[in-house]
């Protein structure tokens, strides 16, 4: 895997204010320019840190905010190469807040950037995603494209890390295209490579597309460097693909580069050499030279290749072996690492639960969704080791067995993290919520009238029935799908019900938008249902027009004529409707029309859930063109 290191030079290009001579590649006044240069010769040493002030300061006498910036940054990549983590926040921090103010934004994404890699590089990779949504979040409310294109890209990077490579290559792959449209002027090459080395490693059949990407990736390189490593790579596909002659060609290419360039590429090259040593038949010098490759991983991979053109395949099989043997070493470690990650959040968030006022019902609710959670992703990595040491015995007798049992852990590693991604980001936005605005309210320095306490009253209830929402909604859907759900029906006046929905969610709707109900039955008219779920229906469905409906009107209509011998409840809105590629899979399983919203994307399904278990119908009306439509569809007791 590449982790692509996001230089500061990079980050200069674009505009800025007119301070004085910027008779430099950075841009700032000429003055300030020395000291930037002594500053990023001492970055791994304290000396760097007193020039960034001095600079800093003068920056600020200057108005230079572009120098205020590069300042700010100096401290983030000291504390980085360092591996001072307390130290390396704070600085990210002031250099976010920097950036903001002086509106380069730039700044903000790249100290993001340098967080989540040390993260990243110290094997957080939880965390690292967890940084990386929330730079996500940030990116696409900023519309930022280098902001975008660094969070895409990061989130390849954490994927391949943790061993996912088919979701790292997604990610990889939508970089390139939203570089490729929005960012013309930045080097894709490396992006190209990664996505080579994805289809070199999946299978032989798809070696012609990693030749294709090599080849791309060297007619992009903007820098020696890429340039020479895009070579390298090609070398390494033509390999594998026995086309020697044109492998030989290659590789004098890349000779004359380091020649006359410099070795940029050290390891890389060091394969490439082996291949060489390899078809010239110089066995010897291919098994001496593979000790130094690189990491363990690399020293087994090269050794299999060596072995296996030596026709030995005892050792082949041994060096297989430790191949599956160290990548499951790495997965139990990233496994490890995130269940020590979620016991430190889950003891952080319980500490602050218990600090603050908050009701006993919701600590509870909280407090047991996340034990169970725990208790869940424990099992589940006791039975996956279990599993991997069976598969492991296994492998001894069949080694074909093993790559069955290694789809079958990354599969579940997949599933896994994914449901993990979900269900953390929908817990602890509300939760942080309800903990930050207690804190406050909890504070005897922090005098705060009495508008400004109900307001942050009413956002801890919000956070609240939200966070109350996410439980319901999961108990809701495992009780109707394990069968043991009854429904109770009974007589209920029609038009009552839907008075208690509207009743429920009247609070919520934003201050531009009109909520109201019309009925075509009688005050008296009574229908035979279950009066909870049918309420939940309709809660459900004005819940989910005021999400997205910002003006206009909310109009809850009870029909008998729509379809006849049926009554049919609907929810209309002005909002902005549903696109026509999603309205067919809104009703599906953690379906979200907009990712940025908050919810777990259960409401609808639940509704399908009832609708069927009332022998009913939730469904689009596709033909409304002025927001969304939705309708709840019974047929009347006979």
């Amino acid at each position: 895997m590449r982790y692509t290191n996001i230089l500061l030079l990079v980050l200069l290009v674009g505009s800025f204010a007119s301070v004085g001579a910027q008779n430099n590649p950075y841009k700032i006044d000429d003055a300030l320019y020395p000291m930037y240069l002594r500053a990023s010769k001492w970055r791994t040493n304290p000396e760097g840190l007193s020039i960034a002030d001095t600079m800093y300061a003068e920056a600020i006498r200057k108005n230079d905010k572009k120098a205020q910036c590069l300042a700010l940054a100096i401290p983030v990549n000291y504390y980085y190469n360092v591996d001072d983590y307390d130290n390396l926040v704070q600085a990210v921090a002031k250099l976010k807040r920097g950036a903001r103010d002086n509106d380069y934004l730039q700044y903000y994404y790249y100290a993001c950037m340098r967080e989540i890699n040390w993260l990243l590089n110290h094997g957080n990779s939880l965390r690292a995603l967890q940084k990386a949504e929330e730079m996500k979040v940030q990116a696409f409310e900023d519309k930022h494209e280098y902001g975008i294109f660094s969070c895409i890209n990061t989130m390849g990077n954490i994927y391949a890390m943790r061993g996912n490579s088919e979701l790292a290559a997604e990610y990889y792959q939508n970089a390139l295209d939203y570089t490729l449209e929005h960012l013309p002027e930045q080097d894709p090459s490396l992006l190209y490579l990664n996505l080579a080395d994805y289809y070199r490693n999946e299978n032989d059949t798809l070696l012609p597309k990693a030749l294709e990407y090599g080849e791309k990736a060297i007619q992009a390189a903007k820098t020696n460097e890429n340039r020479l490593a895009a070579l390298a790579d090609k070398c390494r596909t033509l390999y594998y693909m026995n086309r020697v002659d044109e492998f030989n060609t290659c590789y004098e290419e890349c000779m004359e580069q380091v020649k006359r360039y410099g070795d940029f590429r050290g390891n890389v090259l060091k394969k490439i050499r082996i291949f060489k040593f390899l078809l010239d038949g110089d066995y010897d010098r291919a098994l001496l030279a593979a000790d130094s490759v690189g990491s363990l991983m690399e020293v087994y991979q090269m050794r299999e290749i060596i072995y296996l053109k030596l026709g030995d395949y005892e050792k082949a099989y041994i060096s297989n072996a430790k191949i599956h043997n160290y990548r499951d070493s790495v997965n139990l470690q990233v496994q490890t690492s995130d269940l020590a990650e979620l016991n430190a959040q889950i003891d952080n968030e319980r500490i602050k639960m218990q600090a603050k006022a908050l009701s006993a019902r919701h600590h509870i609710v909280t407090l047991s969704l996340v034990i169970s959670f725990l208790f869940l992703f424990t099992c589940f990595l006791i039975f996956y080791l279990y599993k991997r040491r069976k598969s492991m015995a296994v492998l001894q007798e069949k080694n074909g067995e093993l790559t069955i049992a290694r789809d079958h852990a990354e599969q579940s590693d997949k599933m896994k993290m994914y449901f993990i991604q979900n269900m953390s980001h929908e817990i602890r936005t509300p939760l942080n919520a309800i903990v930050g605005f207690s804190q406050m309210l909890s504070t005897p320095e922090m005098d705060f009238d009495d508008e400004e306490k109900q307001e942050f009253a009413l956002r801890i209830q919000q956070s609240s029935d939200l966070l109350t929402a996410l439980v319901e909604d999961l108990l809701d859907l495992a009780s109707l799908e394990s069968g043991k759900y009854t429904m109770h029906l009974e007589s209920h006046c029609c038009n009552e019900l839907c008075r208690s929905a509207i009743a429920t969610v009247k609070y919520r709707k934003p201050e531009a938008v009109e909520l109201y109900f019309t009925s075509e039955v009688a005050d008296d008219y009574q229908i035979t249902t279950d009066e909870k779920r049918l309420v939940q229906v309709l809660i459900n469905f004005l819940t989910n027009a005021e999400k997205y409906t910002e003006h206009g009107e909310i109009h809850l209509h009870c029909s008998l004529k729509e379809y006849p011998g049926k009554i049919t409840f609907s929810v209309t809105d002005t909002g902005p409707g549903i696109p026509a590629d999603k309205a067919d899979c809104i009703f599906e399983r953690f379906k979200k029309l907009d990712e940025f919203k908050q919810g777990s994307g259960l409401g609808l399904n639940i509704c399908s859930t009832i609708a069927e278990r009332l022998n009913g119908e939730v469904k689009l009306d596709k033909s409304y063109t002025l927001g969304a439509r939705f309708l709840f569809i019974l047929p009347l007791d006979k």
